[in-house]
């Protein structure tokens, strides 16, 4: 433990001790949130975000947004630290996620427990229909590898189907065959089911991933999602959930 560097705010606190690590990954402008508990959980959890939007309140591009998110390689962390707080400031997809796995009282408890990253690594500049290219996404997926081999998760959840978009396609270019398939959820008669599937990293991790809605669409329902997750991870359901 002397080699953690933690910064408590208020409830939470974040270890840096992985700092120097994600220094040496290339293209990653901001910091993984890594919880205090994250390398001490019996099962490792990292949530994958899609984005950050440089938009203004009309929802259109805002280039100083955009600066302000790029010159802030804590801009992940900052944002976590403000979304512990409901009461303090409302963000849909915070809000969401944190209700998806444990109730309101125990929301520094999964902050603490889980490492949490975005998947593009520049400002969006619109909030719907943003169209990361095929190069965009094999970027990001190979950046991915990096950060799995570094934090180590038993799981990575993926926060939106859509973020699947060339991982077959990116396997292929290793030479390995795509090892995810279709799960039916209970939630959905019609549209994307969420997506389960293994990946064993060049160094050898193996990690379990779920793609799931994504926290900010139409329709979702984070108990029915709280449900699904405990029905097929009750492990990591029970490790967040627990104090």
């Amino acid at each position: 433990m002397a080699n953690i560097q933690n910064e408590r705010v208020m409830g939470i606190a974040s270890d840096k001790s992985f700092d120097s690590d994600f220094k040496r990954i290339a293209g990653l402008s901001w910091y993984p949130w890594v919880g205090a508990g994250y390398k001490e959980a019996k099962q490792r959890v990292l949530v994958i975000g899609d984005n950050f939007y440089a938009v203004d309140e009309n929802g259109d591009y805002d280039e100083e947004t955009a600066r302000d998110f790029l010159s802030n390689r804590e801009t992940v962390r900052e944002y976590v630290e403000e979304s512990r707080d409901p009461k303090k400031w409302h963000a849909k997809f915070y809000d969401r996620l944190t209700d998806t796995f444990v109730s309101e009282d125990r929301i520094d408890r999964f902050w603490n427990k889980v490492a949490f990253v975005h998947f593009f690594q520049q400002p969006d500049g619109r909030v719907s229909g943003n169209g990361h290219g095929k190069t965009e996404r094999m970027a990001a997926w190979s950046r991915w590898q990096e950060l799995v081999e570094v934090l180590r998760p038993d799981i990575c959840i993926f926060c939106g189907t859509g973020l699947g978009r060339c991982y077959e396609e990116w396997n292929r270019s290793m030479g390995k065959e795509a090892d995810w398939w279709d799960v039916e959820s209970g939630i959905y008669k019609g549209g994307q089911q969420p997506i389960r599937g293994v990946f064993t990293t060049a160094g050898g991790h193996r990690a379990e991933l779920v793609f799931m809605r994504h926290p900010s669409s139409r329709g979702f329902s984070s108990e029915r999602w709280h449900e699904f997750l405990k029905r097929q991870f009750p492990e990591v359901m029970e490790e967040v959930n627990n104090v």
